[in-house]
């Protein structure tokens, strides 16, 4: 996967995520600046399109997504170790998955 294509998952699956009013409420865009590139895939933050309309103190959404397996998750308050840590897990239920094992489940407590 390239990052390109990382960049559209995140896009597609998280921007309106970010732009909850739960989230941060206010149209949001990504920050290419903020983009941060690993081993294991890539770290995109969202950011308002007009700060002024965003009532946050914290204006800022990070997302990670797997190279892999190109799923994307909230980095949250237990940052990038945590949501690498998360997508890991995915990996390697899709892998089993694959290779015959039972369906694809995660619960709700990973």
């Amino acid at each position: 996967m390239t990052d390109e294509q990382a960049r559209e998952i995140v896009v597609r699956q998280m921007q309106p995520v970010a732009e909850n009013p739960l989230s941060l409420g206010c149209p949001a865009r990504l920050d290419d600046a903020l983009t941060e590139e690993y081993e294991w895939g890539w770290s995109f933050t969202f950011v308002p399109v007009d700060p002024s309309e965003c009532q946050l103190a914290y204006k800022r959404r990070r997302y990670a997504v797997d190279r892999v397996t190109g799923i994307a998750t909230p980095v949250g308050n237990k940052g990038v170790e945590a949501a690498f840590n998360y997508l890991m897990k995915w990996r390697k239920k899709r892998a089993e998955a694959v290779a015959g094992s039972p369906p694809l489940t995660i619960d709700s407590a990973t």
